[in-house]
């Protein structure tokens, strides 16, 4: 008897396992960034413009933790396509960073994180002159607007490559390393809820900037919830 007890022990742990196993096998895998639900691809240091940590190299992935946050990285060129304009008041980049900007400063108690990181051209021969243009155009465009909350932050060592890796056989014509474009992120708890890409064939108009400041205000927590300031993860 005890026999018979053992064995339909072993056979029943045995059936656990093997749905276990199977039910594994059947999970779907994790979507690729920048896919929707995909993780964002991790810290990397910058040099700050502005905010707290002015002057200094600091993830700003990690100053907003698991906040909800708009991120825009974009590498502009001052040559012959003259990316820079887009920093301009009137350009829809200028008008996008103003609006969430705008977004922050009336819900300052929300925690909410907005920053934009520019790519540098050091691998290609770029000299400080190009970052000091860009570090020029934000100055101008931080005083015009007004801005309060926006984080600036440069890129010279091309940290943030891993964020302008392309999702895999889906036929996308995102940015390419290396290109110029922007990028516009809305994640939370690290987790991707929308992903824009604009290119010189594609690029970011005043109704797409519109879109991302409605679909970042609507990440604004209700006022009884999530009041609690998130702990940075250093």
């Amino acid at each position: 008897m005890r026999g018979h007890l053992l064995g339909f022990a072993a056979l029943v742990t045995g059936l656990i396992l093997t749905a276990a196993g199977s039910s594994a096998g059947q999970d779907e895998a994790a979507p690729e960034y920048p896919k929707v639900g995909s993780t964002v691809p991790g810290p990397f240091h910058v040099l700050n413009y502005n905010g707290d940590r002015k002057g200094r190299y600091h993830c700003l992935i990690c100053r907003n933790s698991t906040r909800p946050v708009a991120a825009i990285l974009a590498r502009l060129r001052s040559g012959a396509d003259d990316g820079l304009k887009q920093l301009e008041p009137g350009e829809p980049l200028a008008k996008l960073i103003k609006a969430l900007d705008a977004i922050n400063d009336k819900n300052p108690d929300a925690y909410l994180g907005t920053f934009a990181v520019f790519v540098g051209e050091q691998e290609k021969g770029a000299t400080e002159d190009d970052q000091e243009a860009v570090r020029a155009k934000l100055e101008a465009l931080t005083k015009e607007a007004g801005l309060k909350q926006f984080v600036f932050g440069w890129d010279g060592k091309t940290e943030s490559k891993n964020y302008f890796a392309d999702p895999k056989d889906d036929g996308s014509k995102g940015l390419k390393w290396g290109e110029p474009g922007i990028r516009v992120l809305l994640y939370n708890n690290h987790k991707i809820l929308e992903a824009h890409d604009f290119t010189k064939d594609k690029p970011l108009t005043d109704k797409d900037a519109e879109a991302i400041a409605a679909s970042y205000a609507k990440l604004v927590p209700p006022p009884f919830i999530n009041r609690k300031k998130p702990k940075p993860d250093y």
